[in-house]
């Protein structure tokens, strides 16, 4: 064994020239030995500051280019602002007014003349009849009254009509076409059961400011017995009511009569099966037109409360 205490220094290894472990004296310009790379690592210390420098600002900017990539991995693409010339448009034109999409009401139509014998007939014409109507209900709601649907039957004996079965109710039936003057119309009804007005036979123009009706209550309980005229020749032009027959009868016929010359001015008469005039009254002035017909039914508030039903056996409409 070698006694390592003690023992002499290893020799040196071979110089190789300008390698590390050389002999030479520090400074020579040969040497590069650990002394003389320390003066050189201090002598490049400052070119080493730069370099490192220079590297973090690189990684900053990397850094900041990343941060600017959208979520979809590719950088957002630069607004170009773009500047326009400046473009005169022209004056816009004023909008038109909104079409209106209300449906007008339909104008009447003119007839020539209705004749209807229901005796032989076993339902109303529709281009002749209607059995409701809004002239109907606002007649109704004149009355404080309410409009109800006609309870119609037809028979040898004619059209019966019932519907009005209790206090403040109307009925009836209305003519679609409208007539112009000079006209005469003329109808045959039997008054069945009467707690009211079994039946009416009226001339109305579409305003429903100019009318003359005809009308039985056939219940001699009520303040309004009789066959009555009622007339209104405008607005506030109510004339009143005049008694043609002061004691009618159930289970009778009349014939209702209603001529209106061409200038306004009516005439009324009742007669019985034998041609007898029970009663009539003329110069009456109504307008001058045109004018639906109606036959009606109703009941106000009569003593005795109930049904109403008559038998309409024909109706002629005609120009006179």
């Amino acid at each position: 064994m070698v006694d390592l205490v003690g023992s002499p220094p290893a020799p040196a290894p071979p110089a190789f020239p300008g390698g590390f472990g050389s002999s030479a004296h520090p400074g020579s310009p040969s040497s590069i030995g650990g002394s003389d790379l320390g003066a050189r690592l201090r002598k490049g210390a400052p070119n080493l500051a730069l370099a490192l420098i220079t590297l973090i600002v690189a990684i900053v900017i990397m850094v900041i280019l990343v941060g600017k990539v959208d979520h979809t991995g590719t950088t957002p693409h630069r607004q170009t602002i773009v500047s326009m010339p400046h473009v005169t448009l022209p004056p816009t034109a004023p909008s038109s007014p909104p079409i209106s999409t209300t449906t007008p009401p339909a104008m009447p139509t003119l007839g020539s003349g209705i004749e209807d014998n229901f005796t032989t007939i076993r339902s109303l014409s529709p281009s002749e009849w209607v059995t409701s109507s809004p002239m109907m209900s606002s007649m109704a709601r004149i009355g404080n009254e309410v409009f109800v649907g006609p309870a119609l039957g037809f028979s040898s004996a004619g059209m019966s009509m019932a519907g009005a079965t209790g206090p403040e109710q109307f009925t009836g039936i209305q003519s679609v076409k409208i007539f112009a003057l000079p006209l005469t119309v003329t109808a045959w009804v039997t008054g069945d059961v009467s707690s009211g007005n079994p039946f009416g036979l009226f001339l109305m123009n579409q305003q429903m400011t100019h009318y003359v009706d005809v009308a039985g209550n056939l219940n001699p309980a009520n303040g309004a017995y009789g066959i009555r005229l009622d007339t209104q020749n405008g607005p506030s032009g109510y004339l009143g009511s005049d008694v043609l027959v002061a004691a009618p009868r159930v289970g009778v016929a009349y014939l209702l009569s209603i001529t209106v010359s061409s200038s306004g001015i009516a005439q009324v008469e009742v007669e019985n099966a034998s041609g007898t005039v029970l009663g009539s009254t003329k110069d009456i002035t109504v307008g001058s037109g045109p004018f639906y017909a109606l036959l009606a039914q109703w009941e106000g508030t009569p003593t005795t409360e109930g049904p109403n039903r008559a038998t309409w056996s024909s109706l002629s409409l005609h120009h006179s």
